[in-house]
């Protein structure tokens, strides 16, 4: 259904003189007199044991022994229940928590209790909300005596309670520049001394922002090691980094936020591989590790055998962190500053090509620029969504409803303009690395993904203008409340047509008319919507099903290759009936998939199982990108004229 254009240049111009100069973000609040919000998901497995009498004795006491140990520093809350909990239960505590990116105001711990051939089992992990970081491994225990589950629970979630903070400036800072860590709850009087010592390490975030939604990414091979004992909630901590220029403050970036690591003592194994998408095991690489920074005399030499492995594990155990550089001969490929969470064995991916190394950063910042254009595209499909969920009444109903459609084309225009502008410093970093390398892909094919994701956004603030324009002029020329309230109503409804979410719109709109409402022209358009939405067979209506009710709520990889031959069929289908309606849904659930499937990709480690999980991730991709390419032309190809 087309919008009609009428003359309103004047109010168009003054939307857009609002929306499309965003400011910089705010700087972030380090919340050092906030204490930590912690709750506590406790899961029992089905077992005659595992009482409920059993649950309630380990869920007072954990409670009581975290908030006894904690004091003012944080308010312990135990619960059964959280939104993501089945979806941690289906992948494990490892692959669920390490794609989450979000950020919010809580510290969640998730513990599982079960009980294995007589003994109790225990995991625990955490994800911390301020930071938006998880910590890097499951804690696992097991207790033979039920009286002390609880405690083993507590000492779990002790390790990696995990202090958060807030980096100060980070403007040209260097290997081993010190920056000073604002503390949350710092400035809350409570003693800090067994949560964050010297020493002790910490994982970097960086908090950026798409729309109105913050999201945080770990910043990879990135460590802070405290050089000093905090003082008035402020700690000093030595910056250590793989890649170069690892905190850039560029636009849509808010700041650096870290997260203490429950490193220990232990000794070092490490495994080299190649990177890209078919790795394989790199031997015959000298390792030389040091205990007290790069520059430091190495206390281990070693090199990888066939299988990319050190013979052994180091000869004397390293505090909190190694520090790595890898050679092959005389020639430097890397060094890595490496926490030390346990001996498990350590994947350092690497490329041993000098001229490609340099191009590895190049690809990694692309990736980067591609994640943040899928975070903004989620932000943005979440705006019509919220404003449909208003009341929509006279007064101060109208203003509410167009702050928040201005609000989000704001943020959607700033997003455009953030990726825009790194778009730019992509395109003049790849000419620089082309006159050194001559690379087998072009510019524009390099671009080519965060194009069409710039494409994607575009199109997305069409809608909310076209709405905000429409009820500025309703709210100027009808008098009438009740008529206000649904020509407003109206307009909703044609976000949700421009969202895919036809049948919500045709709800909307007959609901209008079920009122009262009447309009030649609105009602002709109605009908056409109607007709267009009808299924015209029975492969039509499964067809429909599929699109509405199963792509969309698939979650994982592995989900959707195993239903992606169906999502190809179903598109066939539509263009078999000469359907325009329903092929839209598959594409705007394709860019949420698309993002889904990039954190899954970003969260996997080298086990077998994540290998070919990433293997799956690849081949995936590249399909949902041509099915969403097939789409796009079809719907251009039969666009009926406006």
């Amino acid at each position: 259904m087309s919008l009609k254009r009428f003359a309103a240049a004047p109010l168009l111009a003054a939307l857009f003189s609002l929306s499309f100069c965003a400011p910089l973000s705010a700087a972030l609040d380090p919340e050092v007199k906030k204490p930590y919000t912690m709750q506590v998901v406790l899961h029992f497995a089905q077992h005659r044991l595992l009482t409920p009498v059993f649950q309630s004795q380990v869920e007072h006491e954990l409670k009581d022994g975290l908030q006894a140990a904690l004091g003012d520093l944080a308010q312990v809350k135990i619960v059964y229940q959280h939104p993501r909990l089945d979806e941690v239960i289906a992948q494990g505590m490892q692959r669920a928590l390490d794609s989450w990116n979000w950020l919010d105001e809580t510290k969640t711990h998730f513990i599982f209790i079960d009980f294995v051939d007589g003994r109790y089992n225990i995991q625990a992990r955490q994800y911390d909300g301020f930071a938006g970081l998880a910590s890097p491994v499951v804690r696992q225990s097991q207790v033979d005596d039920r009286q002390l589950v609880s405690r083993q629970a507590a000492l779990l979630v002790d390790q990696d309670f995990g202090l958060a903070g807030t980096l100060g400036s980070t403007a040209g800072k260097k290997e081993g520049d010190v920056i000073e860590v604002s503390l949350k709850g710092g400035a809350l009087g409570a003693p800090l001394d067994h949560w964050i010592k010297k020493d002790d390490v910490l994982a970097v975030s960086q908090i950026s922002e798409q729309g109105s939604r913050r999201h945080a990414r770990r910043v990879p091979w990135t460590l802070l090691q405290v050089s000093d004992t905090p003082k008035d909630g402020v700690c000093r901590c030595r910056l250590f980094y793989r890649h170069q220029d690892p905190l850039p403050m560029r636009r849509g970036t808010l700041g650096y936020r870290c997260l203490k690591l429950g490193t220990k003592d232990a000794s070092v194994r490490l495994r080299l591989i190649s990177e890209g998408a078919k790795a394989k095991p790199l031997g015959g690489r000298q390792i030389l590790i040091s205990s007290n920074g790069f520059d430091a005399e190495p206390v281990d030499r070693q090199s990888t055998n066939a299988d990319g492995l050190m013979p052994s594990p180091t000869s004397q155990k390293f505090r909190n962190i190694a520090f790595v550089k890898i050679y092959e001969q005389k020639m430097a490929l890397a060094q890595v500053p490496v926490e030390i969470m346990d001996e498990r064995t350590v994947t350092i991916p690497i490329n041993d090509d000098p001229k490609m190394q340099m191009l590895g950063q190049l690809y990694r910042d692309r990736e980067r620029w591609i994640r943040h254009l899928y975070d903004g595209l989620e932000s943005a499909a979440a705006t019509v969504k919220e404003l449909n969920a208003l009341p929509a009444s006279a007064g101060k109903g109208h203003e509410e409803a167009m702050a928040k459609a201005q609000g989000a084309l704001k943020a959607i225009d700033a997003d455009i303009f953030n990726a825009a502008e790194e778009r730019e410093n992509l395109a003049k970093a790849f000419r620089e690395a082309d006159q050194k390398v001559k690379q087998k892909t072009t510019l524009e094919l390099f671009l080519s993904e965060g194009d069409k994701r710039i494409a994607d956004l575009r199109a997305r603030r069409i809608p909310l203008t076209q709405y905000m324009v429409k009820l500025a002029q309703i709210i100027k020329d009808v008098q009438d409340p009740k008529r206000l309230q649904l020509r407003e109503r109206w307009e909703r409804g044609r976000l949700l047509e421009r969202d895919a979410e036809f049948q919500q719109a045709i709800d909307a709109y007959e609901s209008v008319f079920a009122q009262g409402y009447e309009d030649p022209q609105l009602r002709e358009e109605l009908n056409k919507l109607k007709q267009g939405w009808q299924t015209k067979s029975e492969a039509h209506r499964r067809a429909h099903n599929f699109i509405y009710d199963t792509w969309p709520r698939l979650r994982t990889a592995k989900e959707m290759k195993d239903n992606f031959a169906e999502a190809k069929k179903a598109f066939e289908t539509c263009k078999k009936e000469h359907d325009l309606l329903r092929p839209q849904k598959i594409l705007r659930v394709n860019v949420t998939h698309l993002a889904a499937i990039s954190n899954e990709l970003e969260g996997l480690r080298d086990s077998d199982d994540d290998k070919r999980t990433a293997e799956i991730i690849q081949d995936l991709v590249e399909k949902i990108k041509d099915l969403s390419d097939k789409i796009s032309e079809y719907l251009r190809s039969n666009k009926p004229p406006e």
